[in-house]
């Protein structure tokens, strides 16, 4: 047994997680879904699986951002300065730093909100409201956690690369294929730089991010209290930082947003408006559940009212430049930008340019 899925559950039978009587009486099942990191899924009839990442180079870039997710989840340990967010993260069971392995929970029939979304056809208020009050609760526990001198060490507090995309003059974007269409675009807005820069210069590091706040890193699954409501679980801290702590509220805007966007045609023969009449879910049915997340999140932060209009608009100008972050991220890997990219980059803009009128437009209040 040489193969990779093969050394994973030898690795783990020498550490005790798994037994010889569980791999011999067919309890066990593995699959492998690699992207920059070999994923493992551990799959037991009878027990608790494990999802188990591990490192398939040695790019040191690799290890760092593996070491910086394994050092989230030990911060959320009993007695780390994170304790009360273990309830929103899988269970951490270890990381071997020599073998640059981590070992989680794998979260027992769960679903990312993308997938849950589209099998019921609707967005829940109740799920807004949940990432509402988890949003707040670890961006609450952070903001005094990092405090502490020794904590701020582990976070390099990064400030996203889409702004500062004009300081390092567009070396992010290639200059063929979609990119090229994408700059013809931007060129039509001679003031986008001078928005992007304002925005960078509105960043705080005061408190733990998440970094890659989307739906696909957000799962739901039953409550194990045998309640209705769902449990909601954070992976892929990967990204984890001292930062802003609007741009993890800009994320969860911006996966209704895009929802929303790419269940519209794809097809450049129609209007604008059309395409917004056509789209299978149209934008009154999710603004309830952003109503929600948002009423929720400063609810359950130290944010009065009078501050919450300024922050709900800032969190809508981190969500546009995120949305044009996808989009550049895009045109690397296509020759044309989709009908939807387009659509995606205009909304984006139109927010940038005009906030105050596009924020209540789009949120429904």
């Amino acid at each position: 047994m040489a193969n990779p899925t093969s050394s994973i559950v030898y690795y783990l039978l020498d550490r005790g997680f798994l037994t010889f009587e569980s791999v011999v009486d067919g309890d066990l099942k593995v699959i492998e879904r690699p992207t920059r990191y070999r994923n493992y899924f551990i799959h037991r009839q009878n027990h608790p699986g494990y999802f188990v990442k591990k490192l398939q180079d040695t790019q040191p870039e690799n290890f760092v951002v593996l070491q910086k997710e394994a050092n989230c989840y030990q911060l959320a340990q009993p007695n780390g300065v994170l304790a009360s967010l273990a309830s929103l993260m899988p269970k951490f069971y270890g990381f071997d730093p020599m073998r640059g392995v981590l070992i989680l929970e794998l979260v027992s029939g769960s679903e990312d909100l993308g997938i849950y979304h589209r099998r019921v056809g609707k967005f829940p208020i109740e799920i807004g409201e949940q990432l509402g009050r988890a949003l707040a609760s670890y961006h609450r526990a952070g903001s005094f956690a990092f405090r502490v001198p020794n904590q701020q060490t582990i976070f390099p507090k990064q400030i996203p690369w889409i702004l500062s995309i004009y300081e390092n003059n567009l070396q992010y974007i290639p200059q063929e294929g979609a990119s090229t269409q994408l700059q013809t675009i931007l060129q039509r807005y001679p003031d986008f730089p001078q928005k992007v820069e304002a925005l960078r210069s509105q960043w705080q590091t005061d408190t733990l991010i998440h970094g890659d706040m989307k739906w696909e890193n957000c799962l739901v699954s039953p409550a194990n209290n045998g309640k209705s409501e769902l449990e909601l679980t954070i992976i892929d801290w990967e990204l984890a930082d001292i930062g802003d702590g609007y741009w993890d509220v800009a994320g969860i805007f911006q996966a209704y947003f895009n929802f929303w966007i790419l269940s519209m045609p794809a097809t450049a023969e129609i209007s604008p408006e059309q395409l917004v009449a056509q789209a299978p879910y149209p934008l009154e049915s999710l603004q309830p559940a952003m109503q929600a997340f948002w009423q929720a999140y400063v609810e359950n932060l130290p944010v009065n009212q009078g501050q919450a209009e300024e922050l709900r608009e800032r969190s809508m100008m981190y969500a546009a430049v995120r949305t044009l972050q996808t989009v550049f991220e895009y045109t690397r890997s296509s020759t044309q930008l989709t009908t939807n990219a387009i659509y995606m980059l205009q909304v984006s803009l139109n927010i940038l340019q005009n906030p105050k009128e596009m924020v209540p437009i789009l949120l429904g209040n």
